[in-house]
């Protein structure tokens, strides 16, 4: 089996948060591990260990196949943001304004670096570098070696969207309702104004950037220029994080609707009324799209059809996304489950 990692928020650099591969519906689950505590990011992988954060702060390892823990390290938490893995090291920022890099292979903490704000966003790692925003305003990059501040850029508020990376640039966007592109020195490409407050972390491909908006649309902008391309309205706040494939792209809402849009118009091909926000990612893979909404319901629909295959209660908000892998598929909720599902 071709070993093929999930080891970041919406699963490589571009967030694209699609798995290429088979599914099918209904899902059949593997195994499910209680924490204890509320899970509230989502689960990342790299090789044999699937990773994840709970509510007290707590970052545990698990075996991929039984669900049973390798190793667990205790911060002071909560934890919302996505751990990352790379170099050996696992990152992650807590709301206690730290930012740490883990062993990977141990959970040991190796260093930590303490900020201004929150550390809600989730981590980027290239080559050497890991790259987040924090409540104190200010996308930061930092060495993975040692924790080193290599730059920051001042972006005016709060950031919770994660940085998406492509082709040489830095893309995030901010509370104060702007988009921008850095180069991976930190210096400023261009910066486009979309208005609301962005909690979404864009998507990328071909040279396209998606991202959403708490002014209820999602935007389209050209990756070179900032120019807004097109956008696709909802009739709420879009916290949920876009997945793009080939010529769609999929999103929830807080109106109660996931949507799936035209890739090149933004013309709404498929709207799904689930009757509660969503603040989970979807994850496509195949021709299926996974997603979850607060009240606690995972779905798995039919991208052409719109159709429902699969439908599971867990009694409890998620707020966490799918991660892929060529084991399985995993989610947290609520609940302090990490629930474990094979692809048939």
């Amino acid at each position: 089996m071709v070993k093929r990692d999930w080891p970041l928020f919406k699963g490589n650099p571009m967030r694209q948060s699609r798995w290429e591969g088979e599914c099918y519906l209904p899902l059949t689950p593997l195994w499910r591990f209680n924490g204890g505590y509320r899970i509230r990011s989502s689960p990342v992988v790299a090789g044999d260990k699937v990773f994840t954060c709970l509510w007290n702060g707590e970052v545990i390892a698990l075996d991929i196949e039984k669900g049973t823990p390798i190793w667990r390290t205790d911060l002071p938490g909560p934890i919302f943001s996505t751990p990352c893995v790379g170099g050996g090291k696992v990152f992650l920022g807590t709301a206690l304004r730290t930012f740490y890099a883990l062993d990977e292979l141990s959970g040991k903490v190796l260093w930590s670096l303490a900020f201004g704000g929150a550390v809600d966003s989730s981590p980027l790692y290239i080559r050497g570098k890991v790259y987040f925003g924090s409540d104190d305003k200010y996308l930061y990059c930092i060495s993975a070696d040692k924790g080193d501040v290599l730059w920051r850029f001042f972006a005016g508020m709060w950031i919770f969207s994660s940085p998406a990376a492509a082709e040489g640039k830095i893309f995030f966007g901010s509370q104060n309702g702007f988009f921008y592109a850095l180069s991976e020195e930190g210096k400023l490409i261009w910066q486009t104004r979309i208005g609301g407050l962005i909690r979404s972390t864009p998507a990328i491909d071909k040279g396209r950037i998606f991202v959403g908006s708490n002014n209820g649309r999602l935007f389209c902008l050209d990756a070179s220029s900032g120019e807004i391309i097109w956008s696709a309205r909802a009739y709420d706040a879009i916290e949920s994080s876009p997945a793009v494939g080939e010529d769609r792209v999929f999103f929830g809402a807080d109106d109660g609707y996931f949507y799936c849009v035209d890739v090149h118009s933004g013309r709404t091909l498929l709207r799904l009324k689930v009757g509660s926000p969503i603040k989970s990612t979807p994850l496509l893979i195949g021709r299926n799209v996974l997603f979850a909404t607060l009240n606690g319901i995972f779905y798995g629909v039919d991208i052409y059809t719109g159709g429902v295959k699969w439908e599971m209660k867990t009694g409890s908000e998620v707020h966490s996304s799918f991660a892929a892998s060529p084991y399985g598929i995993f989610i947290g909720a609520d609940n302090g489950f990490l629930y474990a599902f094979s692809y048939s």
